[in-house]
């Protein structure tokens, strides 16, 4: 059996109702979900049933704990966890901190009498 990659799956995910063959030429039949490497181009690609044809897994995120400059391309959505460890805000758009909004809150009180 040959190796291409390290698989992690974090504690109570499923992975279900997925085939993951191999090769330079994808199968003929299948069906909707299935995994195929293409070991020519070293990509994983996920069949969908509704385009219908093969598409590419994006692939382009390795390592998020160790890439120091990640680019969102769309919303994100927290699903009510907490974003913790921010900065101060350097520019208008960063995000804020609570401490810092109330500190600066407190500051403009003070100084309004």
């Amino acid at each position: 059996m040959k190796h291409y990659g390290n698989v992690e799956i974090a504690e109570g995910a499923k992975i279900t109702n997925a085939t993951i063959a191999h090769g330079t030429s994808f199968p003929s039949n299948p069906n909707e979900g299935e995994m195929f490497w293409r070991s020519d181009e070293n990509k994983l690609y996920v069949y969908d049933e509704t385009t219908p044809g093969w598409l590419a897994t994006s692939g382009g995120l390795q390592n998020i704990v160790e890439d120091t400059t990640p680019q969102l391309g769309g919303d994100l959505d927290a699903q009510t966890n907490k974003i913790t460890n921010l900065e101060d805000p350097t520019s208008l758009q960063d995000a804020s901190t609570k401490a810092y909004t109330d500190n600066t809150a407190i500051a403009m009180a003070i100084a309004l009498g």
